[in-house]
């Protein structure tokens, strides 16, 4: 059967920042496939719902469960990312998983475009990169970091276990960046615990921040 499944972005942490079509899209579902962590602004709206839930343990296997389900039943389904699915939400791999599918991808706001508001920078002047996940693609992303500063680019870094804040001030220390450079962290933005920093480069890299934050150079 041919499912009708929504790769829903449902914003970037905070209730009020989830778009009306994201609900649309959660309500219409029959089963929702997702991170315990995705669900925190909309779990009103999977209540009841066949629910996939991924842990780091078993997140693969689950999806792919998950997606047999939905092409054996014809069930409607709603995939789960937290923010923007195309923006670090592994949408390539969602398509391949889904294909044959009547996929909809429902954009969603990206704590991306949250901290480039705080640091009131348009995001065309800006370059995106992500290291969520340890990836072998890690050390091409850090020349290319490099690369895009030196074009007098802000960059705007989720970060993760290999690239931390505090790394991410050091890289560019080490690479001429000038100590007193303004930058900005953003950790659970739009939530109650929200917390931004603004600080210069010799600063972030003596300090540690939450893992769910978000830097802007």
């Amino acid at each position: 059967m041919r499912p009708k499944v929504a790769i829903v972005g449902v914003g970037p942490g905070g209730p009020a920042h989830v778009p009306p079509a994201a609900r649309e899209a959660l309500q219409a579902a029959d089963m929702v496939v997702s991170w315990e962590l995705n669900l925190g602004p909309v779990r009103d709206l999977v209540a009841g719902k066949h629910l996939w839930l991924q842990r780091p343990a078993d997140y693969r296997q689950v999806a792919q469960q998950a997606a047999r389900a939905a092409f054996a039943t014809g069930a409607a389904t709603a995939v789960v990312r937290i923010g923007d699915p195309t923006i670090s939400g592994g949408l390539d791999g969602l398509l391949e998983l889904y294909e044959g599918a009547e996929v909809e991808v429902v954009p969603g706001i990206s704590s991306v475009q949250a901290a480039a508001a705080a640091a009131r920078i348009e995001l065309h002047r800006a370059v995106v990169f992500s290291f969520h996940d340890e990836d072998r693609r890690n050390v091409e992303e850090r020349d290319f970091l490099l690369e895009a500063y030196r074009r007098g680019r802000h960059v705007i870094v989720l970060v993760g276990p290999s690239m931390r804040p505090a790394d991410l001030a050091r890289l560019l220390l080490q690479n001429g960046a000038a100590p007193g450079r303004p930058a900005l962290v953003g950790s659970r933005l739009t939530l109650a615990e929200e917390r931004l920093d603004r600080c210069t480069l010799a600063e972030m890299a003596l300090r540690e921040y939450d893992w769910l934050s978000v830097v802007v150079v």
